[in-house]
């Protein structure tokens, strides 16, 4: 898990530091990083083989909804 937090510091939290002046900003920048990270950018983790993570759990046989991406980790 703290190879994920720093990927959310470096790709997310220190580029956009002075541009999420308000909680809605946030909010929506938050959403679009979690589209990026689990959608749009190829993973080279174990077993990923160059896959979405979104991709990954298809092809592992998951049938649920296509906005599990979306739901941000509390």
């Amino acid at each position: 898990m703290e190879h994920r937090h720093w990927r959310d510091d470096e790709g997310f939290y220190l580029p956009c530091v002075w541009l999420l002046d308000r909680v809605e900003t946030f909010l929506g920048g938050g959403l679009g990083w979690l589209y990026y990270y689990n959608y749009g950018r190829v993973h080279s983790g174990y077993r990923l083989a160059g896959r979405m993570p979104y991709g990954c759990g298809v092809a592992l046989g998951f049938v649920g909804s296509w906005y599990v991406g979306l739901v941000s980790v509390v």
